[in-house]
């Protein structure tokens, strides 16, 4: 990581990067505003990310939407995002994810296509409330980076299933199948026709939201149509019994 230290002159500069390492309190005292984390912005990049630190900056960036004061917007969400992504995935607790969500809501239907990815990887990963998903389903032919919203929503969600199924029968998404199997997955892979990649199947099981014994399951009555693929997962999580099975149905084949 890089510590961006050759700016700071004074004791109050000097000061402002002790909120790395203490930032609950100095945070407060020191960041108040949008501007203030645009000024602070190489020094706030570095800071821990938790509950607190996010949901801090998240306040304020909301705040200053909803009162309509002007900012920088882009680079208090770039932040924002440089604090999440630096650190290990993490889901925040539910207030976090109000103020990110909203922050997200507000402006990924009207800014550039770099924002959107930005203002995407506030809130992936996060569990939302009925409304956020609801908001989702409402918007999702409006903007691809809804749906991925919706394709990787990181739990089984029964209204995201049901959207999943609706555009499977539909034929619609048809490039993103893999995505909307693994949504459809759970005890059993739904009717695919034989004219699909088998791998693409391999592939929505590994990333289905199932419990391991189950995706074990499924893998291994799905890996020699796609072996490769089956393979790659069994390296990616250490699942021997995946490649045990494949050697002993293939000798029982041959």
């Amino acid at each position: 990581m890089k510590f961006y230290t050759n700016d700071a002159r004074t004791p109050e500069e000097l000061e402002g990067y002790l909120i790395f390492f203490e930032p609950e309190g100095r945070l407060e005292r020191l960041i108040k505003t949008g501007r203030d984390i645009y000024e602070h912005r190489k020094v706030l990049k570095q800071i821990p990310s938790s509950d607190f630190t996010v949901g801090y900056l998240a306040r304020i960036v909301r705040d200053a939407l909803e009162t309509g004061k002007p900012f920088r917007f882009v680079d208090c969400v770039k932040v924002i995002r440089a604090i999440i992504v630096s650190h290990e995935a993490k889901q925040f607790n539910p207030t976090v994810v109000a103020d990110l969500f909203e922050i997200y809501k507000s402006r990924i239907l009207s800014v550039s296509e770099p924002v959107q990815w930005c203002l995407s990887r506030i809130v992936k990963g996060q569990i939302l409330s009925e409304n956020a998903v609801q908001w989702l389903l409402v918007n999702q032919r409006r903007s691809p980076h809804v749906v991925n919203r919706l394709l990787d929503y990181p739990e089984r969600h029964p209204q995201i299933v049901a959207w999943a199924a609706e555009m499977y029968a539909n034929g619609e998404l048809s490039e993103r199948l893999t995505d909307l199997l693994a949504l459809l997955i759970y005890d059993s892979v739904p009717p695919v026709s034989k004219k699909r990649d088998p791998a693409a199947i391999i592939w929505a099981i590994f990333r289905s939201r199932t419990p391991d014994e189950v995706k074990k399951q499924l893998l291994k009555e799905y890996a020699l149509r796609a072996p490769a693929a089956a393979l790659e997962v069994a390296m990616r999580t250490g699942w021997r019994d995946i490649v045990t099975h494949m050697i002993a149905e293939a000798r029982r084949a041959g």
